[in-house]
């Protein structure tokens, strides 16, 4: 009986020590780093996504994507390259992502960009100015009676500068938005993402506020998934902050909260990848793990009983069947 209490006690012990290992805290959440040309940079419910793109100087050239997913137009997602730029040149910069901001350094200042809600991004500078082009000469509109914002209305994305000026183009250079920092060093311009009409707004939710509640949601997330040894701990760590990134608010065809297998290459919802997101969910959140089965059955062909190949916001795609694998 002795022996069947120490050897319980020690499991016992050794359970709760696993697990104590596993909870997660702020500054482990900062410490999660990743390089963003890898692991793209998004959150919980977003259509939006940021990847860098490693150049030969060992520096970075940073996009930020739409992922409401015309399939017919994989290259349009690239809203815009975003880029710090000092006396008309392009800095170098290389940038590190945690799950809920992303960090850039050049020798003129430093950037950070995190996400206020899933529809509103914040490009933050102190130090530098920034420059914004692709695909955006002459589509921006200015707000009459908000000076400080433009719509992009192709896009479905409005720039409000909430510190610093918008300057749509200074020197004539097609498709070129500048950012310039306020008389302080500090730039704060907001994008935000909508559907249908643009509703002005005023953002007053600051950095900390939106990075606590932010970090708190992740920690959340994360404390509920199954426990794991010390050594799969950073393993386990990134794969919570991609599945975690990877979930679509509902909006159009995405009629659930839907998990995409990425939000760089696969950011589609596809007719099988579905149930594996559906079973990586099952162990901690139940409800979501159901929303994963059911959303392509939401679009079931009620006459043949397939499913379509994949689905995004805009878009459903028929092209191909997948095997039957949800048993």
């Amino acid at each position: 009986m002795k022996t069947i209490y120490l050897f319980s006690l020690l499991l016992f012990t050794t359970f709760t020590s696993v697990f104590a290992n596993n909870k997660m805290s702020v500054s482990d959440v900062q410490s999660l780093t990743f390089d963003v040309s890898e692991v793209p940079f998004s959150r919980y419910g977003s259509y939006m996504s940021l990847i860098a793109q490693n150049k030969e100087d060992g520096s970075q050239e940073l996009g930020l994507y739409d992922l409401t997913g015309n399939v017919l137009w994989d290259a349009y997602k690239r809203i815009m390259t975003i880029q710090p730029v000092h006396a008309g040149g392009v800095l170098p910069v290389k940038y590190t992502g945690d799950p809920v901001e992303l960090k850039g350094k050049t020798k003129e200042g430093n950037i950070h960009i995190y996400y206020e809600t899933p529809r509103v991004l914040h490009i933050c500078s102190q130090g530098t100015d920034m420059q914004l082009s692709g695909n955006i000469g002459g589509h921006m509109l200015s707000v009459p009676g908000y000076p400080d914002s433009y719509v992009l209305y192709d896009r479905g994305i409005v720039l409000t500068a909430r510190t610093g000026r918008i300057n749509l183009s200074p020197d004539n250079e097609p498709g070129v938005i500048h950012l310039e920092k306020s008389a302080e060093g500090d730039l704060d311009i907001v994008v935000e993402q909508y559907y249908g009409d643009w509703v002005p707004k005023c953002y007053t939710e600051n950095h900390s506020q939106s990075i606590d509640k932010l970090t708190r949601e992740f920690i959340q997330w994360e404390n509920n998934l199954p426990s794991v040894g010390d050594k799969y701990l950073p393993g386990k760590r990134l794969a919570a902050y991609i599945n975690w990134s990877c979930v679509y608010e509902p909006r159009e065809n995405i009629t659930r909260f839907g998990m995409a297998m990425s939000k760089g290459g696969m950011s589609y919802i596809w007719s099988w990848d579905h149930c594996f997101n559906a079973m990586s969910l099952s162990y901690h959140q139940p409800e979501l793990s159901w929303d994963q089965l059911m959303i392509m059955f939401d679009h079931q062909n009620k006459e043949t009983g397939a499913l379509p190949d994949l689905i995004s916001a805009q878009s459903i795609n028929w092209r191909a069947k997948k095997p039957p694998v949800h048993g």
